[in-house]
């Protein structure tokens, strides 16, 4: 018997823009909003951004549980 996938979403707001300077290409800038108040990450590449993905990611599918309970 095959047993069924375990899936768990994790919904997560990306807001990115383009600053432009003086005589420069633009640099891209950006926000992550995570699910808690206040939970907002910068970022300003797009290795940056995946890797706050990720960490989000694991950090929704597998909270930290308290070790004193």
């Amino acid at each position: 018997m095959v047993t069924p996938l375990h899936r768990q979403t994790v919904a997560l707001i990306v807001r990115v823009w383009a600053e432009y300077l003086e005589d420069q290409p633009p640099a891209w800038r950006g926000v992550i909003e995570g699910s808690e108040p206040g939970d907002i990450k910068p970022f300003t590449s797009l290795d940056e951004l995946t890797r706050i993905i990720q960490q989000k990611s694991l950090e929704e599918t597998h909270p930290k549980t308290n070790q004193n309970d």
